[in-house]
């Protein structure tokens, strides 16, 4: 009987299963264990016999040894992970029932690590499927997978960006849209690797994640990152719009002649400012046209906006009203 875990501090109580033999004889096993415990006994001697020879024992005997007790052990999962220290839990939606709604797993699930004894991040992963939007808030969960899985191809970037406008308005304080890992980096490697993007198309994927509040997971392999990577990853402009603490839901903007493929976003921040990003889903050049009064400064205010780029740190001046940028086939600009 191998692979035992027994939790450091804790114990463990072992079923084993095995087919009883025809003849009786006397079977040795051996137990062998992992983890921060032990076992103080390592070797067990079962004795199979007849029944027809040997009746069990009278279970209302005065010799029996009520003197043992069962040690304790963690009876669920969640008590498991907690005794374990295990600080995040993605609860996926494999394999789930086809009886039970999917609300009432992920409410179970949240009651139970709320009542373990230790503060786990709750990641519901349920791939938005069930109208996961419409119930996630009342589950408990930390985060929540809106979207199927991410692949680490631009394609796939812009089908998970098209299918939050939808979604915005179920984004909250402490029950975060998850959009899935960040693939910047990943250049076709991996399990989600497929055909990789460039770094250009990375920039916006994390520009995009950034500003939409998603939770910002890198997915490639730390430990091989090129320099264009860590300069994407550690954009600190940009984590800090993604991490202000009111985190308020980012606003689909028309824009002038924008089209499906050309997004601009806004998203009012905690000290009063705009984040404003403009999004080219496109293999062309084009140009990105925004009225201020989209974002509430008409003309009449006599104000405007003071724009600061996060990638390049340059400014861009807005005339009557109007901001105009140019963006490069699968570019970003932020704001």
């Amino acid at each position: 009987v191998g692979e035992v875990y027994y939790p450091s501090g804790d114990s463990q109580l072992a079923w084993i299963r095995w087919t009883t033999p025809e003849q009786p004889q006397t079977m040795t096993m051996t137990v062998r264990v992992r983890g921060g415990g032990g076992t103080s006994k390592g070797t067990l001697h079962i004795k199979v016999v007849d029944l027809d020879e040997n009746p069990p024992p009278d279970p209302n005997a005065d010799d029996r040894n009520d003197g043992f007790t069962r040690p304790s052990v963690p009876s669920n999962a969640e008590v498991t992970f907690a005794s374990w220290g295990v600080d995040f839990l993605k609860y996926d939606y494999c394999y789930h029932s086809n009886i039970i709604p999917g609300k009432y797993l992920y409410r179970r699930m949240g009651i139970a690590l709320e009542n373990c004894g230790r503060d786990i991040l709750f990641s519901a992963c349920s791939w938005g499927a069930d109208q996961t939007h419409e119930w996630i808030k009342e589950t408990g969960a930390s985060m929540w997978r809106s979207t199927g899985d991410i692949f680490d191809s631009w394609e796939s970037i812009k089908d998970l960006t098209k299918q939050q406008a939808k979604l915005h308005p179920y984004h909250s304080v402490g029950c975060f849209n998850d959009m899935d890992m960040l693939v910047v980096g990943m250049y076709g490697k991996g399990n989600v690797g497929l055909s990789g993007c460039n770094d250009v198309q990375y920039r916006t994927h994390y520009s995009i994640w950034a500003l939409f509040g998603s939770p910002l997971m890198i997915g490639c392999d730390i430990r091989n990152m090129n320099e264009e990577t860590k300069k994407i990853l550690e954009n600190k402009e940009l984590i800090a719009i993604n991490q202000d603490p009111l985190c308020r839901q980012p606003i689909r903007l028309d824009g002038i002649w924008s089209g499906d493929d050309v997004l601009i976003y806004s998203r009012q921040l905690s000290n009063g400012d705009l984040a404003i990003g403009f999004f080219n889903l496109k293999d062309e050049s084009v140009v990105a046209n925004l009225n201020l009064d989209e974002v509430g400064l008409p003309m009449s205010t006599g104000k405007t906006l003071q724009m600061k780029e996060v990638w390049t740190g340059e400014d861009l001046p807005s005339l009557n009203g109007t901001v105009r940028k140019a963006l490069e086939p699968y570019g970003c600009a932020v704001y």
